[in-house]
C-alpha cells in the first residue's frame, strides 16, 4: 500500500509541474503572439507612411516639366558619350597608358621622381 501512495504522490507532483509548464508556455504564447500582433500593426504603418511619402515623390516624377527634362538631358549626354567611339576609345587610351606608367614607376627599382615645385624627392623600391 505504501508503494502505491508514494506513486500517487509522485504522480500528483508530476502532474502539478506539467500543469504549471502548461500554464508558463501559455502565457509565453500569448505573449508571442501579442508580439507578432504589434509587430503587423507596425508593418502595415511603416508601408502606409511609406506609401504617402512616394506618392508625391512620383507625381513629382510624372508632372514636373523641369525633372523630365534634366533626365533627358542626362540620358542624352550619356547616350552621346557612349556612342562616340572615338572619344570613348580617346579616353580609354589615356587612361591605359597613365596607368602602365603609374606601374612602370611603381616598380622600377631604385627610381626617384623628382617634385621640382614642391622640392621634394621620393625613393621608390
Amino acid at each position: 500500500m505504501a508503494v502505491l501512495e508514494l506513486n500517487k504522490k509522485s504522480s500528483a507532483k508530476e502532474f502539478q509541474n506539467l500543469t504549471d509548464q502548461i500554464i508558463v508556455m501559455g502565457k509565453r504564447l500569448e505573449s508571442i503572439h501579442l508580439d507578432c500582433q504589434n509587430e503587423i500593426t507596425q508593418m502595415h504603418q511603416l508601408y502606409q507612411k511609406r506609401m504617402k511619402l512616394e506618392t508625391p515623390i512620383r507625381q513629382f516624377e510624372n508632372d514636373n516639366e523641369a525633372y523630365n527634362k534634366i533626365r533627358k538631358t542626362a540620358e542624352e549626354k550619356v547616350h552621346n558619350i557612349l556612342s562616340d567611339r572615338k572619344e570613348l576609345l580617346r579616353c580609354a587610351i589615356f587612361y591605359v597608358i597613365e596607368s602602365i606608367g603609374y606601374g612602370f614607376l611603381r616598380y622600377k627599382p631604385n627610381s626617384i621622381i623628382n617634385y621640382g615645385s614642391i622640392g621634394k624627392q621620393i625613393k621608390l623600391h
